[in-house]
């Protein structure tokens, strides 16, 4: 309680005691620093030895999943809308054309697996792999979660997307996309961002 009204009164001081006293806790949970945003926050990463709290595991795996696939659950489920949306017009009009339709969108499936860094969901692995100062690593806090990307971002524009990611040892399982040039590397990055505002093209095209 008696913490509960200093914060109220205090936020700003509370909050930045709150964070030291927090930091220095997780530097004795096994996790060592990774880098500071242009914010002062520091962010932490679990030791090379230890293992993610388990707490925060189901989300990275989701997280990972959605990333390899080269789409978010909610664009999946977007995609499958528009496929079931063409197969019931087929249905009531036999002269609707929804193979073609169809075939569309399993042909940007396919490409996805393949060709597209996701960058929200790169975002969100890293987010949720790494620890920022004043957060408890044993839980998952959707407003941090946001703010860490936020931060992120920020930081990517000022160092660029390649230097960023790349020096990121949470990000190994995409090591085959670095062993490309940086600039062969930029481009298909620039091309996956295009790639990830395509669907909202379909609903419109194919609906």
């Amino acid at each position: 309680m008696i913490f509960e009204l200093i914060a109220r009164l205090f936020p700003k001081g509370y909050n930045k005691a709150w964070a030291a006293v927090n930091a220095e806790r997780i530097k004795t949970g096994n996790m060592v620093v990774a880098f500071s945003d242009l914010e002062g926050h520091t962010y932490y990463r679990v030791h090379q030895e230890m293992s993610l709290p388990i707490e925060r595991v189901p989300y990275l795996m989701a997280f990972w999943e959605q990333l390899l696939n080269g789409v978010t659950n909610s664009e999946l489920r977007q995609i499958i809308d528009i496929i079931e949306d063409n197969l019931e017009k087929s249905l009531k009009d036999p002269k609707h054309k929804a193979a073609a339709k169809i075939g569309a969108c399993t042909a940007e499936i396919k490409y996805r697996l393949d060709n597209i860094l996701h960058a929200q969901l790169i975002y969100d692995v890293l987010a949720i792999s790494l620890f920022r100062d004043d957060e408890d690593p044993h839980t998952f806090n959707e407003a941090i979660h946001v703010e860490k990307i936020a931060a992120f971002k920020e930081i990517q524009k000022k160092k660029g997307a390649y230097n960023f990611f790349k020096e990121m040892p949470e990000l190994v399982q995409l090591s085959n996309f670095f062993q490309k040039s940086e600039q062969e590397w930029q481009i298909q990055w620039m091309q996956s961002l295009a790639r990830q505002t395509r669907i909202e093209s379909l609903k419109t095209i194919l609906s």
